[in-house]
């Protein structure tokens, strides 16, 4: 009992969302579903708000980076989805 008071606080909950909506976006990804790159968005804002209460500054600015990708590669996700079609290549 002492291991799951000391290494599962008071952030547990948070960090069971975080892994639980990691782990779905990457199941996502792997079916080439757009979608996961929101739910990446999702986990890393919580995982920033994790990271702000810790005062984990290097840990926020990775998620900021990540984030920005993740808008990135939605939008680049919707172009090449849209020429290839465009183009009748598969």
């Amino acid at each position: 009992m002492d291991f799951l008071v000391t290494y599962f606080s008071d952030f547990s909950l948070l960090g069971m969302i975080v892994l639980i909506l990691t782990v779905i976006a990457m199941y996502l990804l792997g079916l080439k579903e757009k979608f996961s790159y929101v739910v990446f968005t999702v986990s890393q804002v919580i995982q920033i708000y994790i990271f702000y209460d810790k005062r984990q500054g290097f840990l926020i600015l990775t998620m900021i980076i990540l984030i920005a990708l993740n808008i990135v590669n939605y939008f680049k996700w919707e172009r090449s989805n849209g020429s290839k079609n465009e183009s009748g290549i598969l």
